[in-house]
């Protein structure tokens, strides 16, 4: 251990450049003066992202039990399971992202909320469903939360 000690040591040592002494060292130069320059001209814009893959999505169920809530929707495509992104529901200017997989299905998503959150949602807002790159933002008539549809379960 102490010999791999001074070989780091000593390649560290020979990476440093040599230093001069205060003696040495040559006088302080004068700041040049600054001349105007143009103004540089301003940055490009940045590149416009691609827009998001369409995603269809139909509104399966809204189930309640208690203070808990189960927002399930149906996509149009499966979408594999990964550690990097979660899906989110947005209803109006709400985004929900705690979500599970219906039954293991790839397809199905259900989002959780609570009642509280539901109450406060309005009525009709549109729902979009967001992974990566899909979306469901685009679509023509996107699902609408109807509050009167909502099934309660003791």
């Amino acid at each position: 251990m102490l010999r791999w000690c001074s070989v780091v040591l000593t390649l560290l040592l020979a990476c440093d450049p040599p230093r001069q002494s205060d003696g040495d060292a040559e006088p302080p130069r004068e700041a040049a003066v600054a001349t105007p320059r143009a103004e540089a001209p301003p940055s490009p814009a940045p590149p416009v992202l691609a827009a998001a893959t369409p995603l269809g999505v139909t509104l399966a169920a809204v189930r309640r039990r208690g203070d808990a809530v189960e927002i399930e929707v149906t996509l149009d495509r499966r979408l594999p399971p990964t550690g990097g992104s979660r899906p989110t529901l947005q209803i109006g200017t709400q985004t929900f992202r705690r979500s599970r997989r219906a039954d293991g299905a790839l397809d199905r998503l259900v989002f959780l909320l609570s009642a509280a959150e539901l109450d406060a949602l309005p009525d009709g807002a549109a729902i979009v469903v967001r992974d990566r790159s899909l979306s469901s933002e685009a679509m023509a008539e996107p699902p609408r939360l109807d509050k009167s549809k909502v099934v309660v379960t003791p």
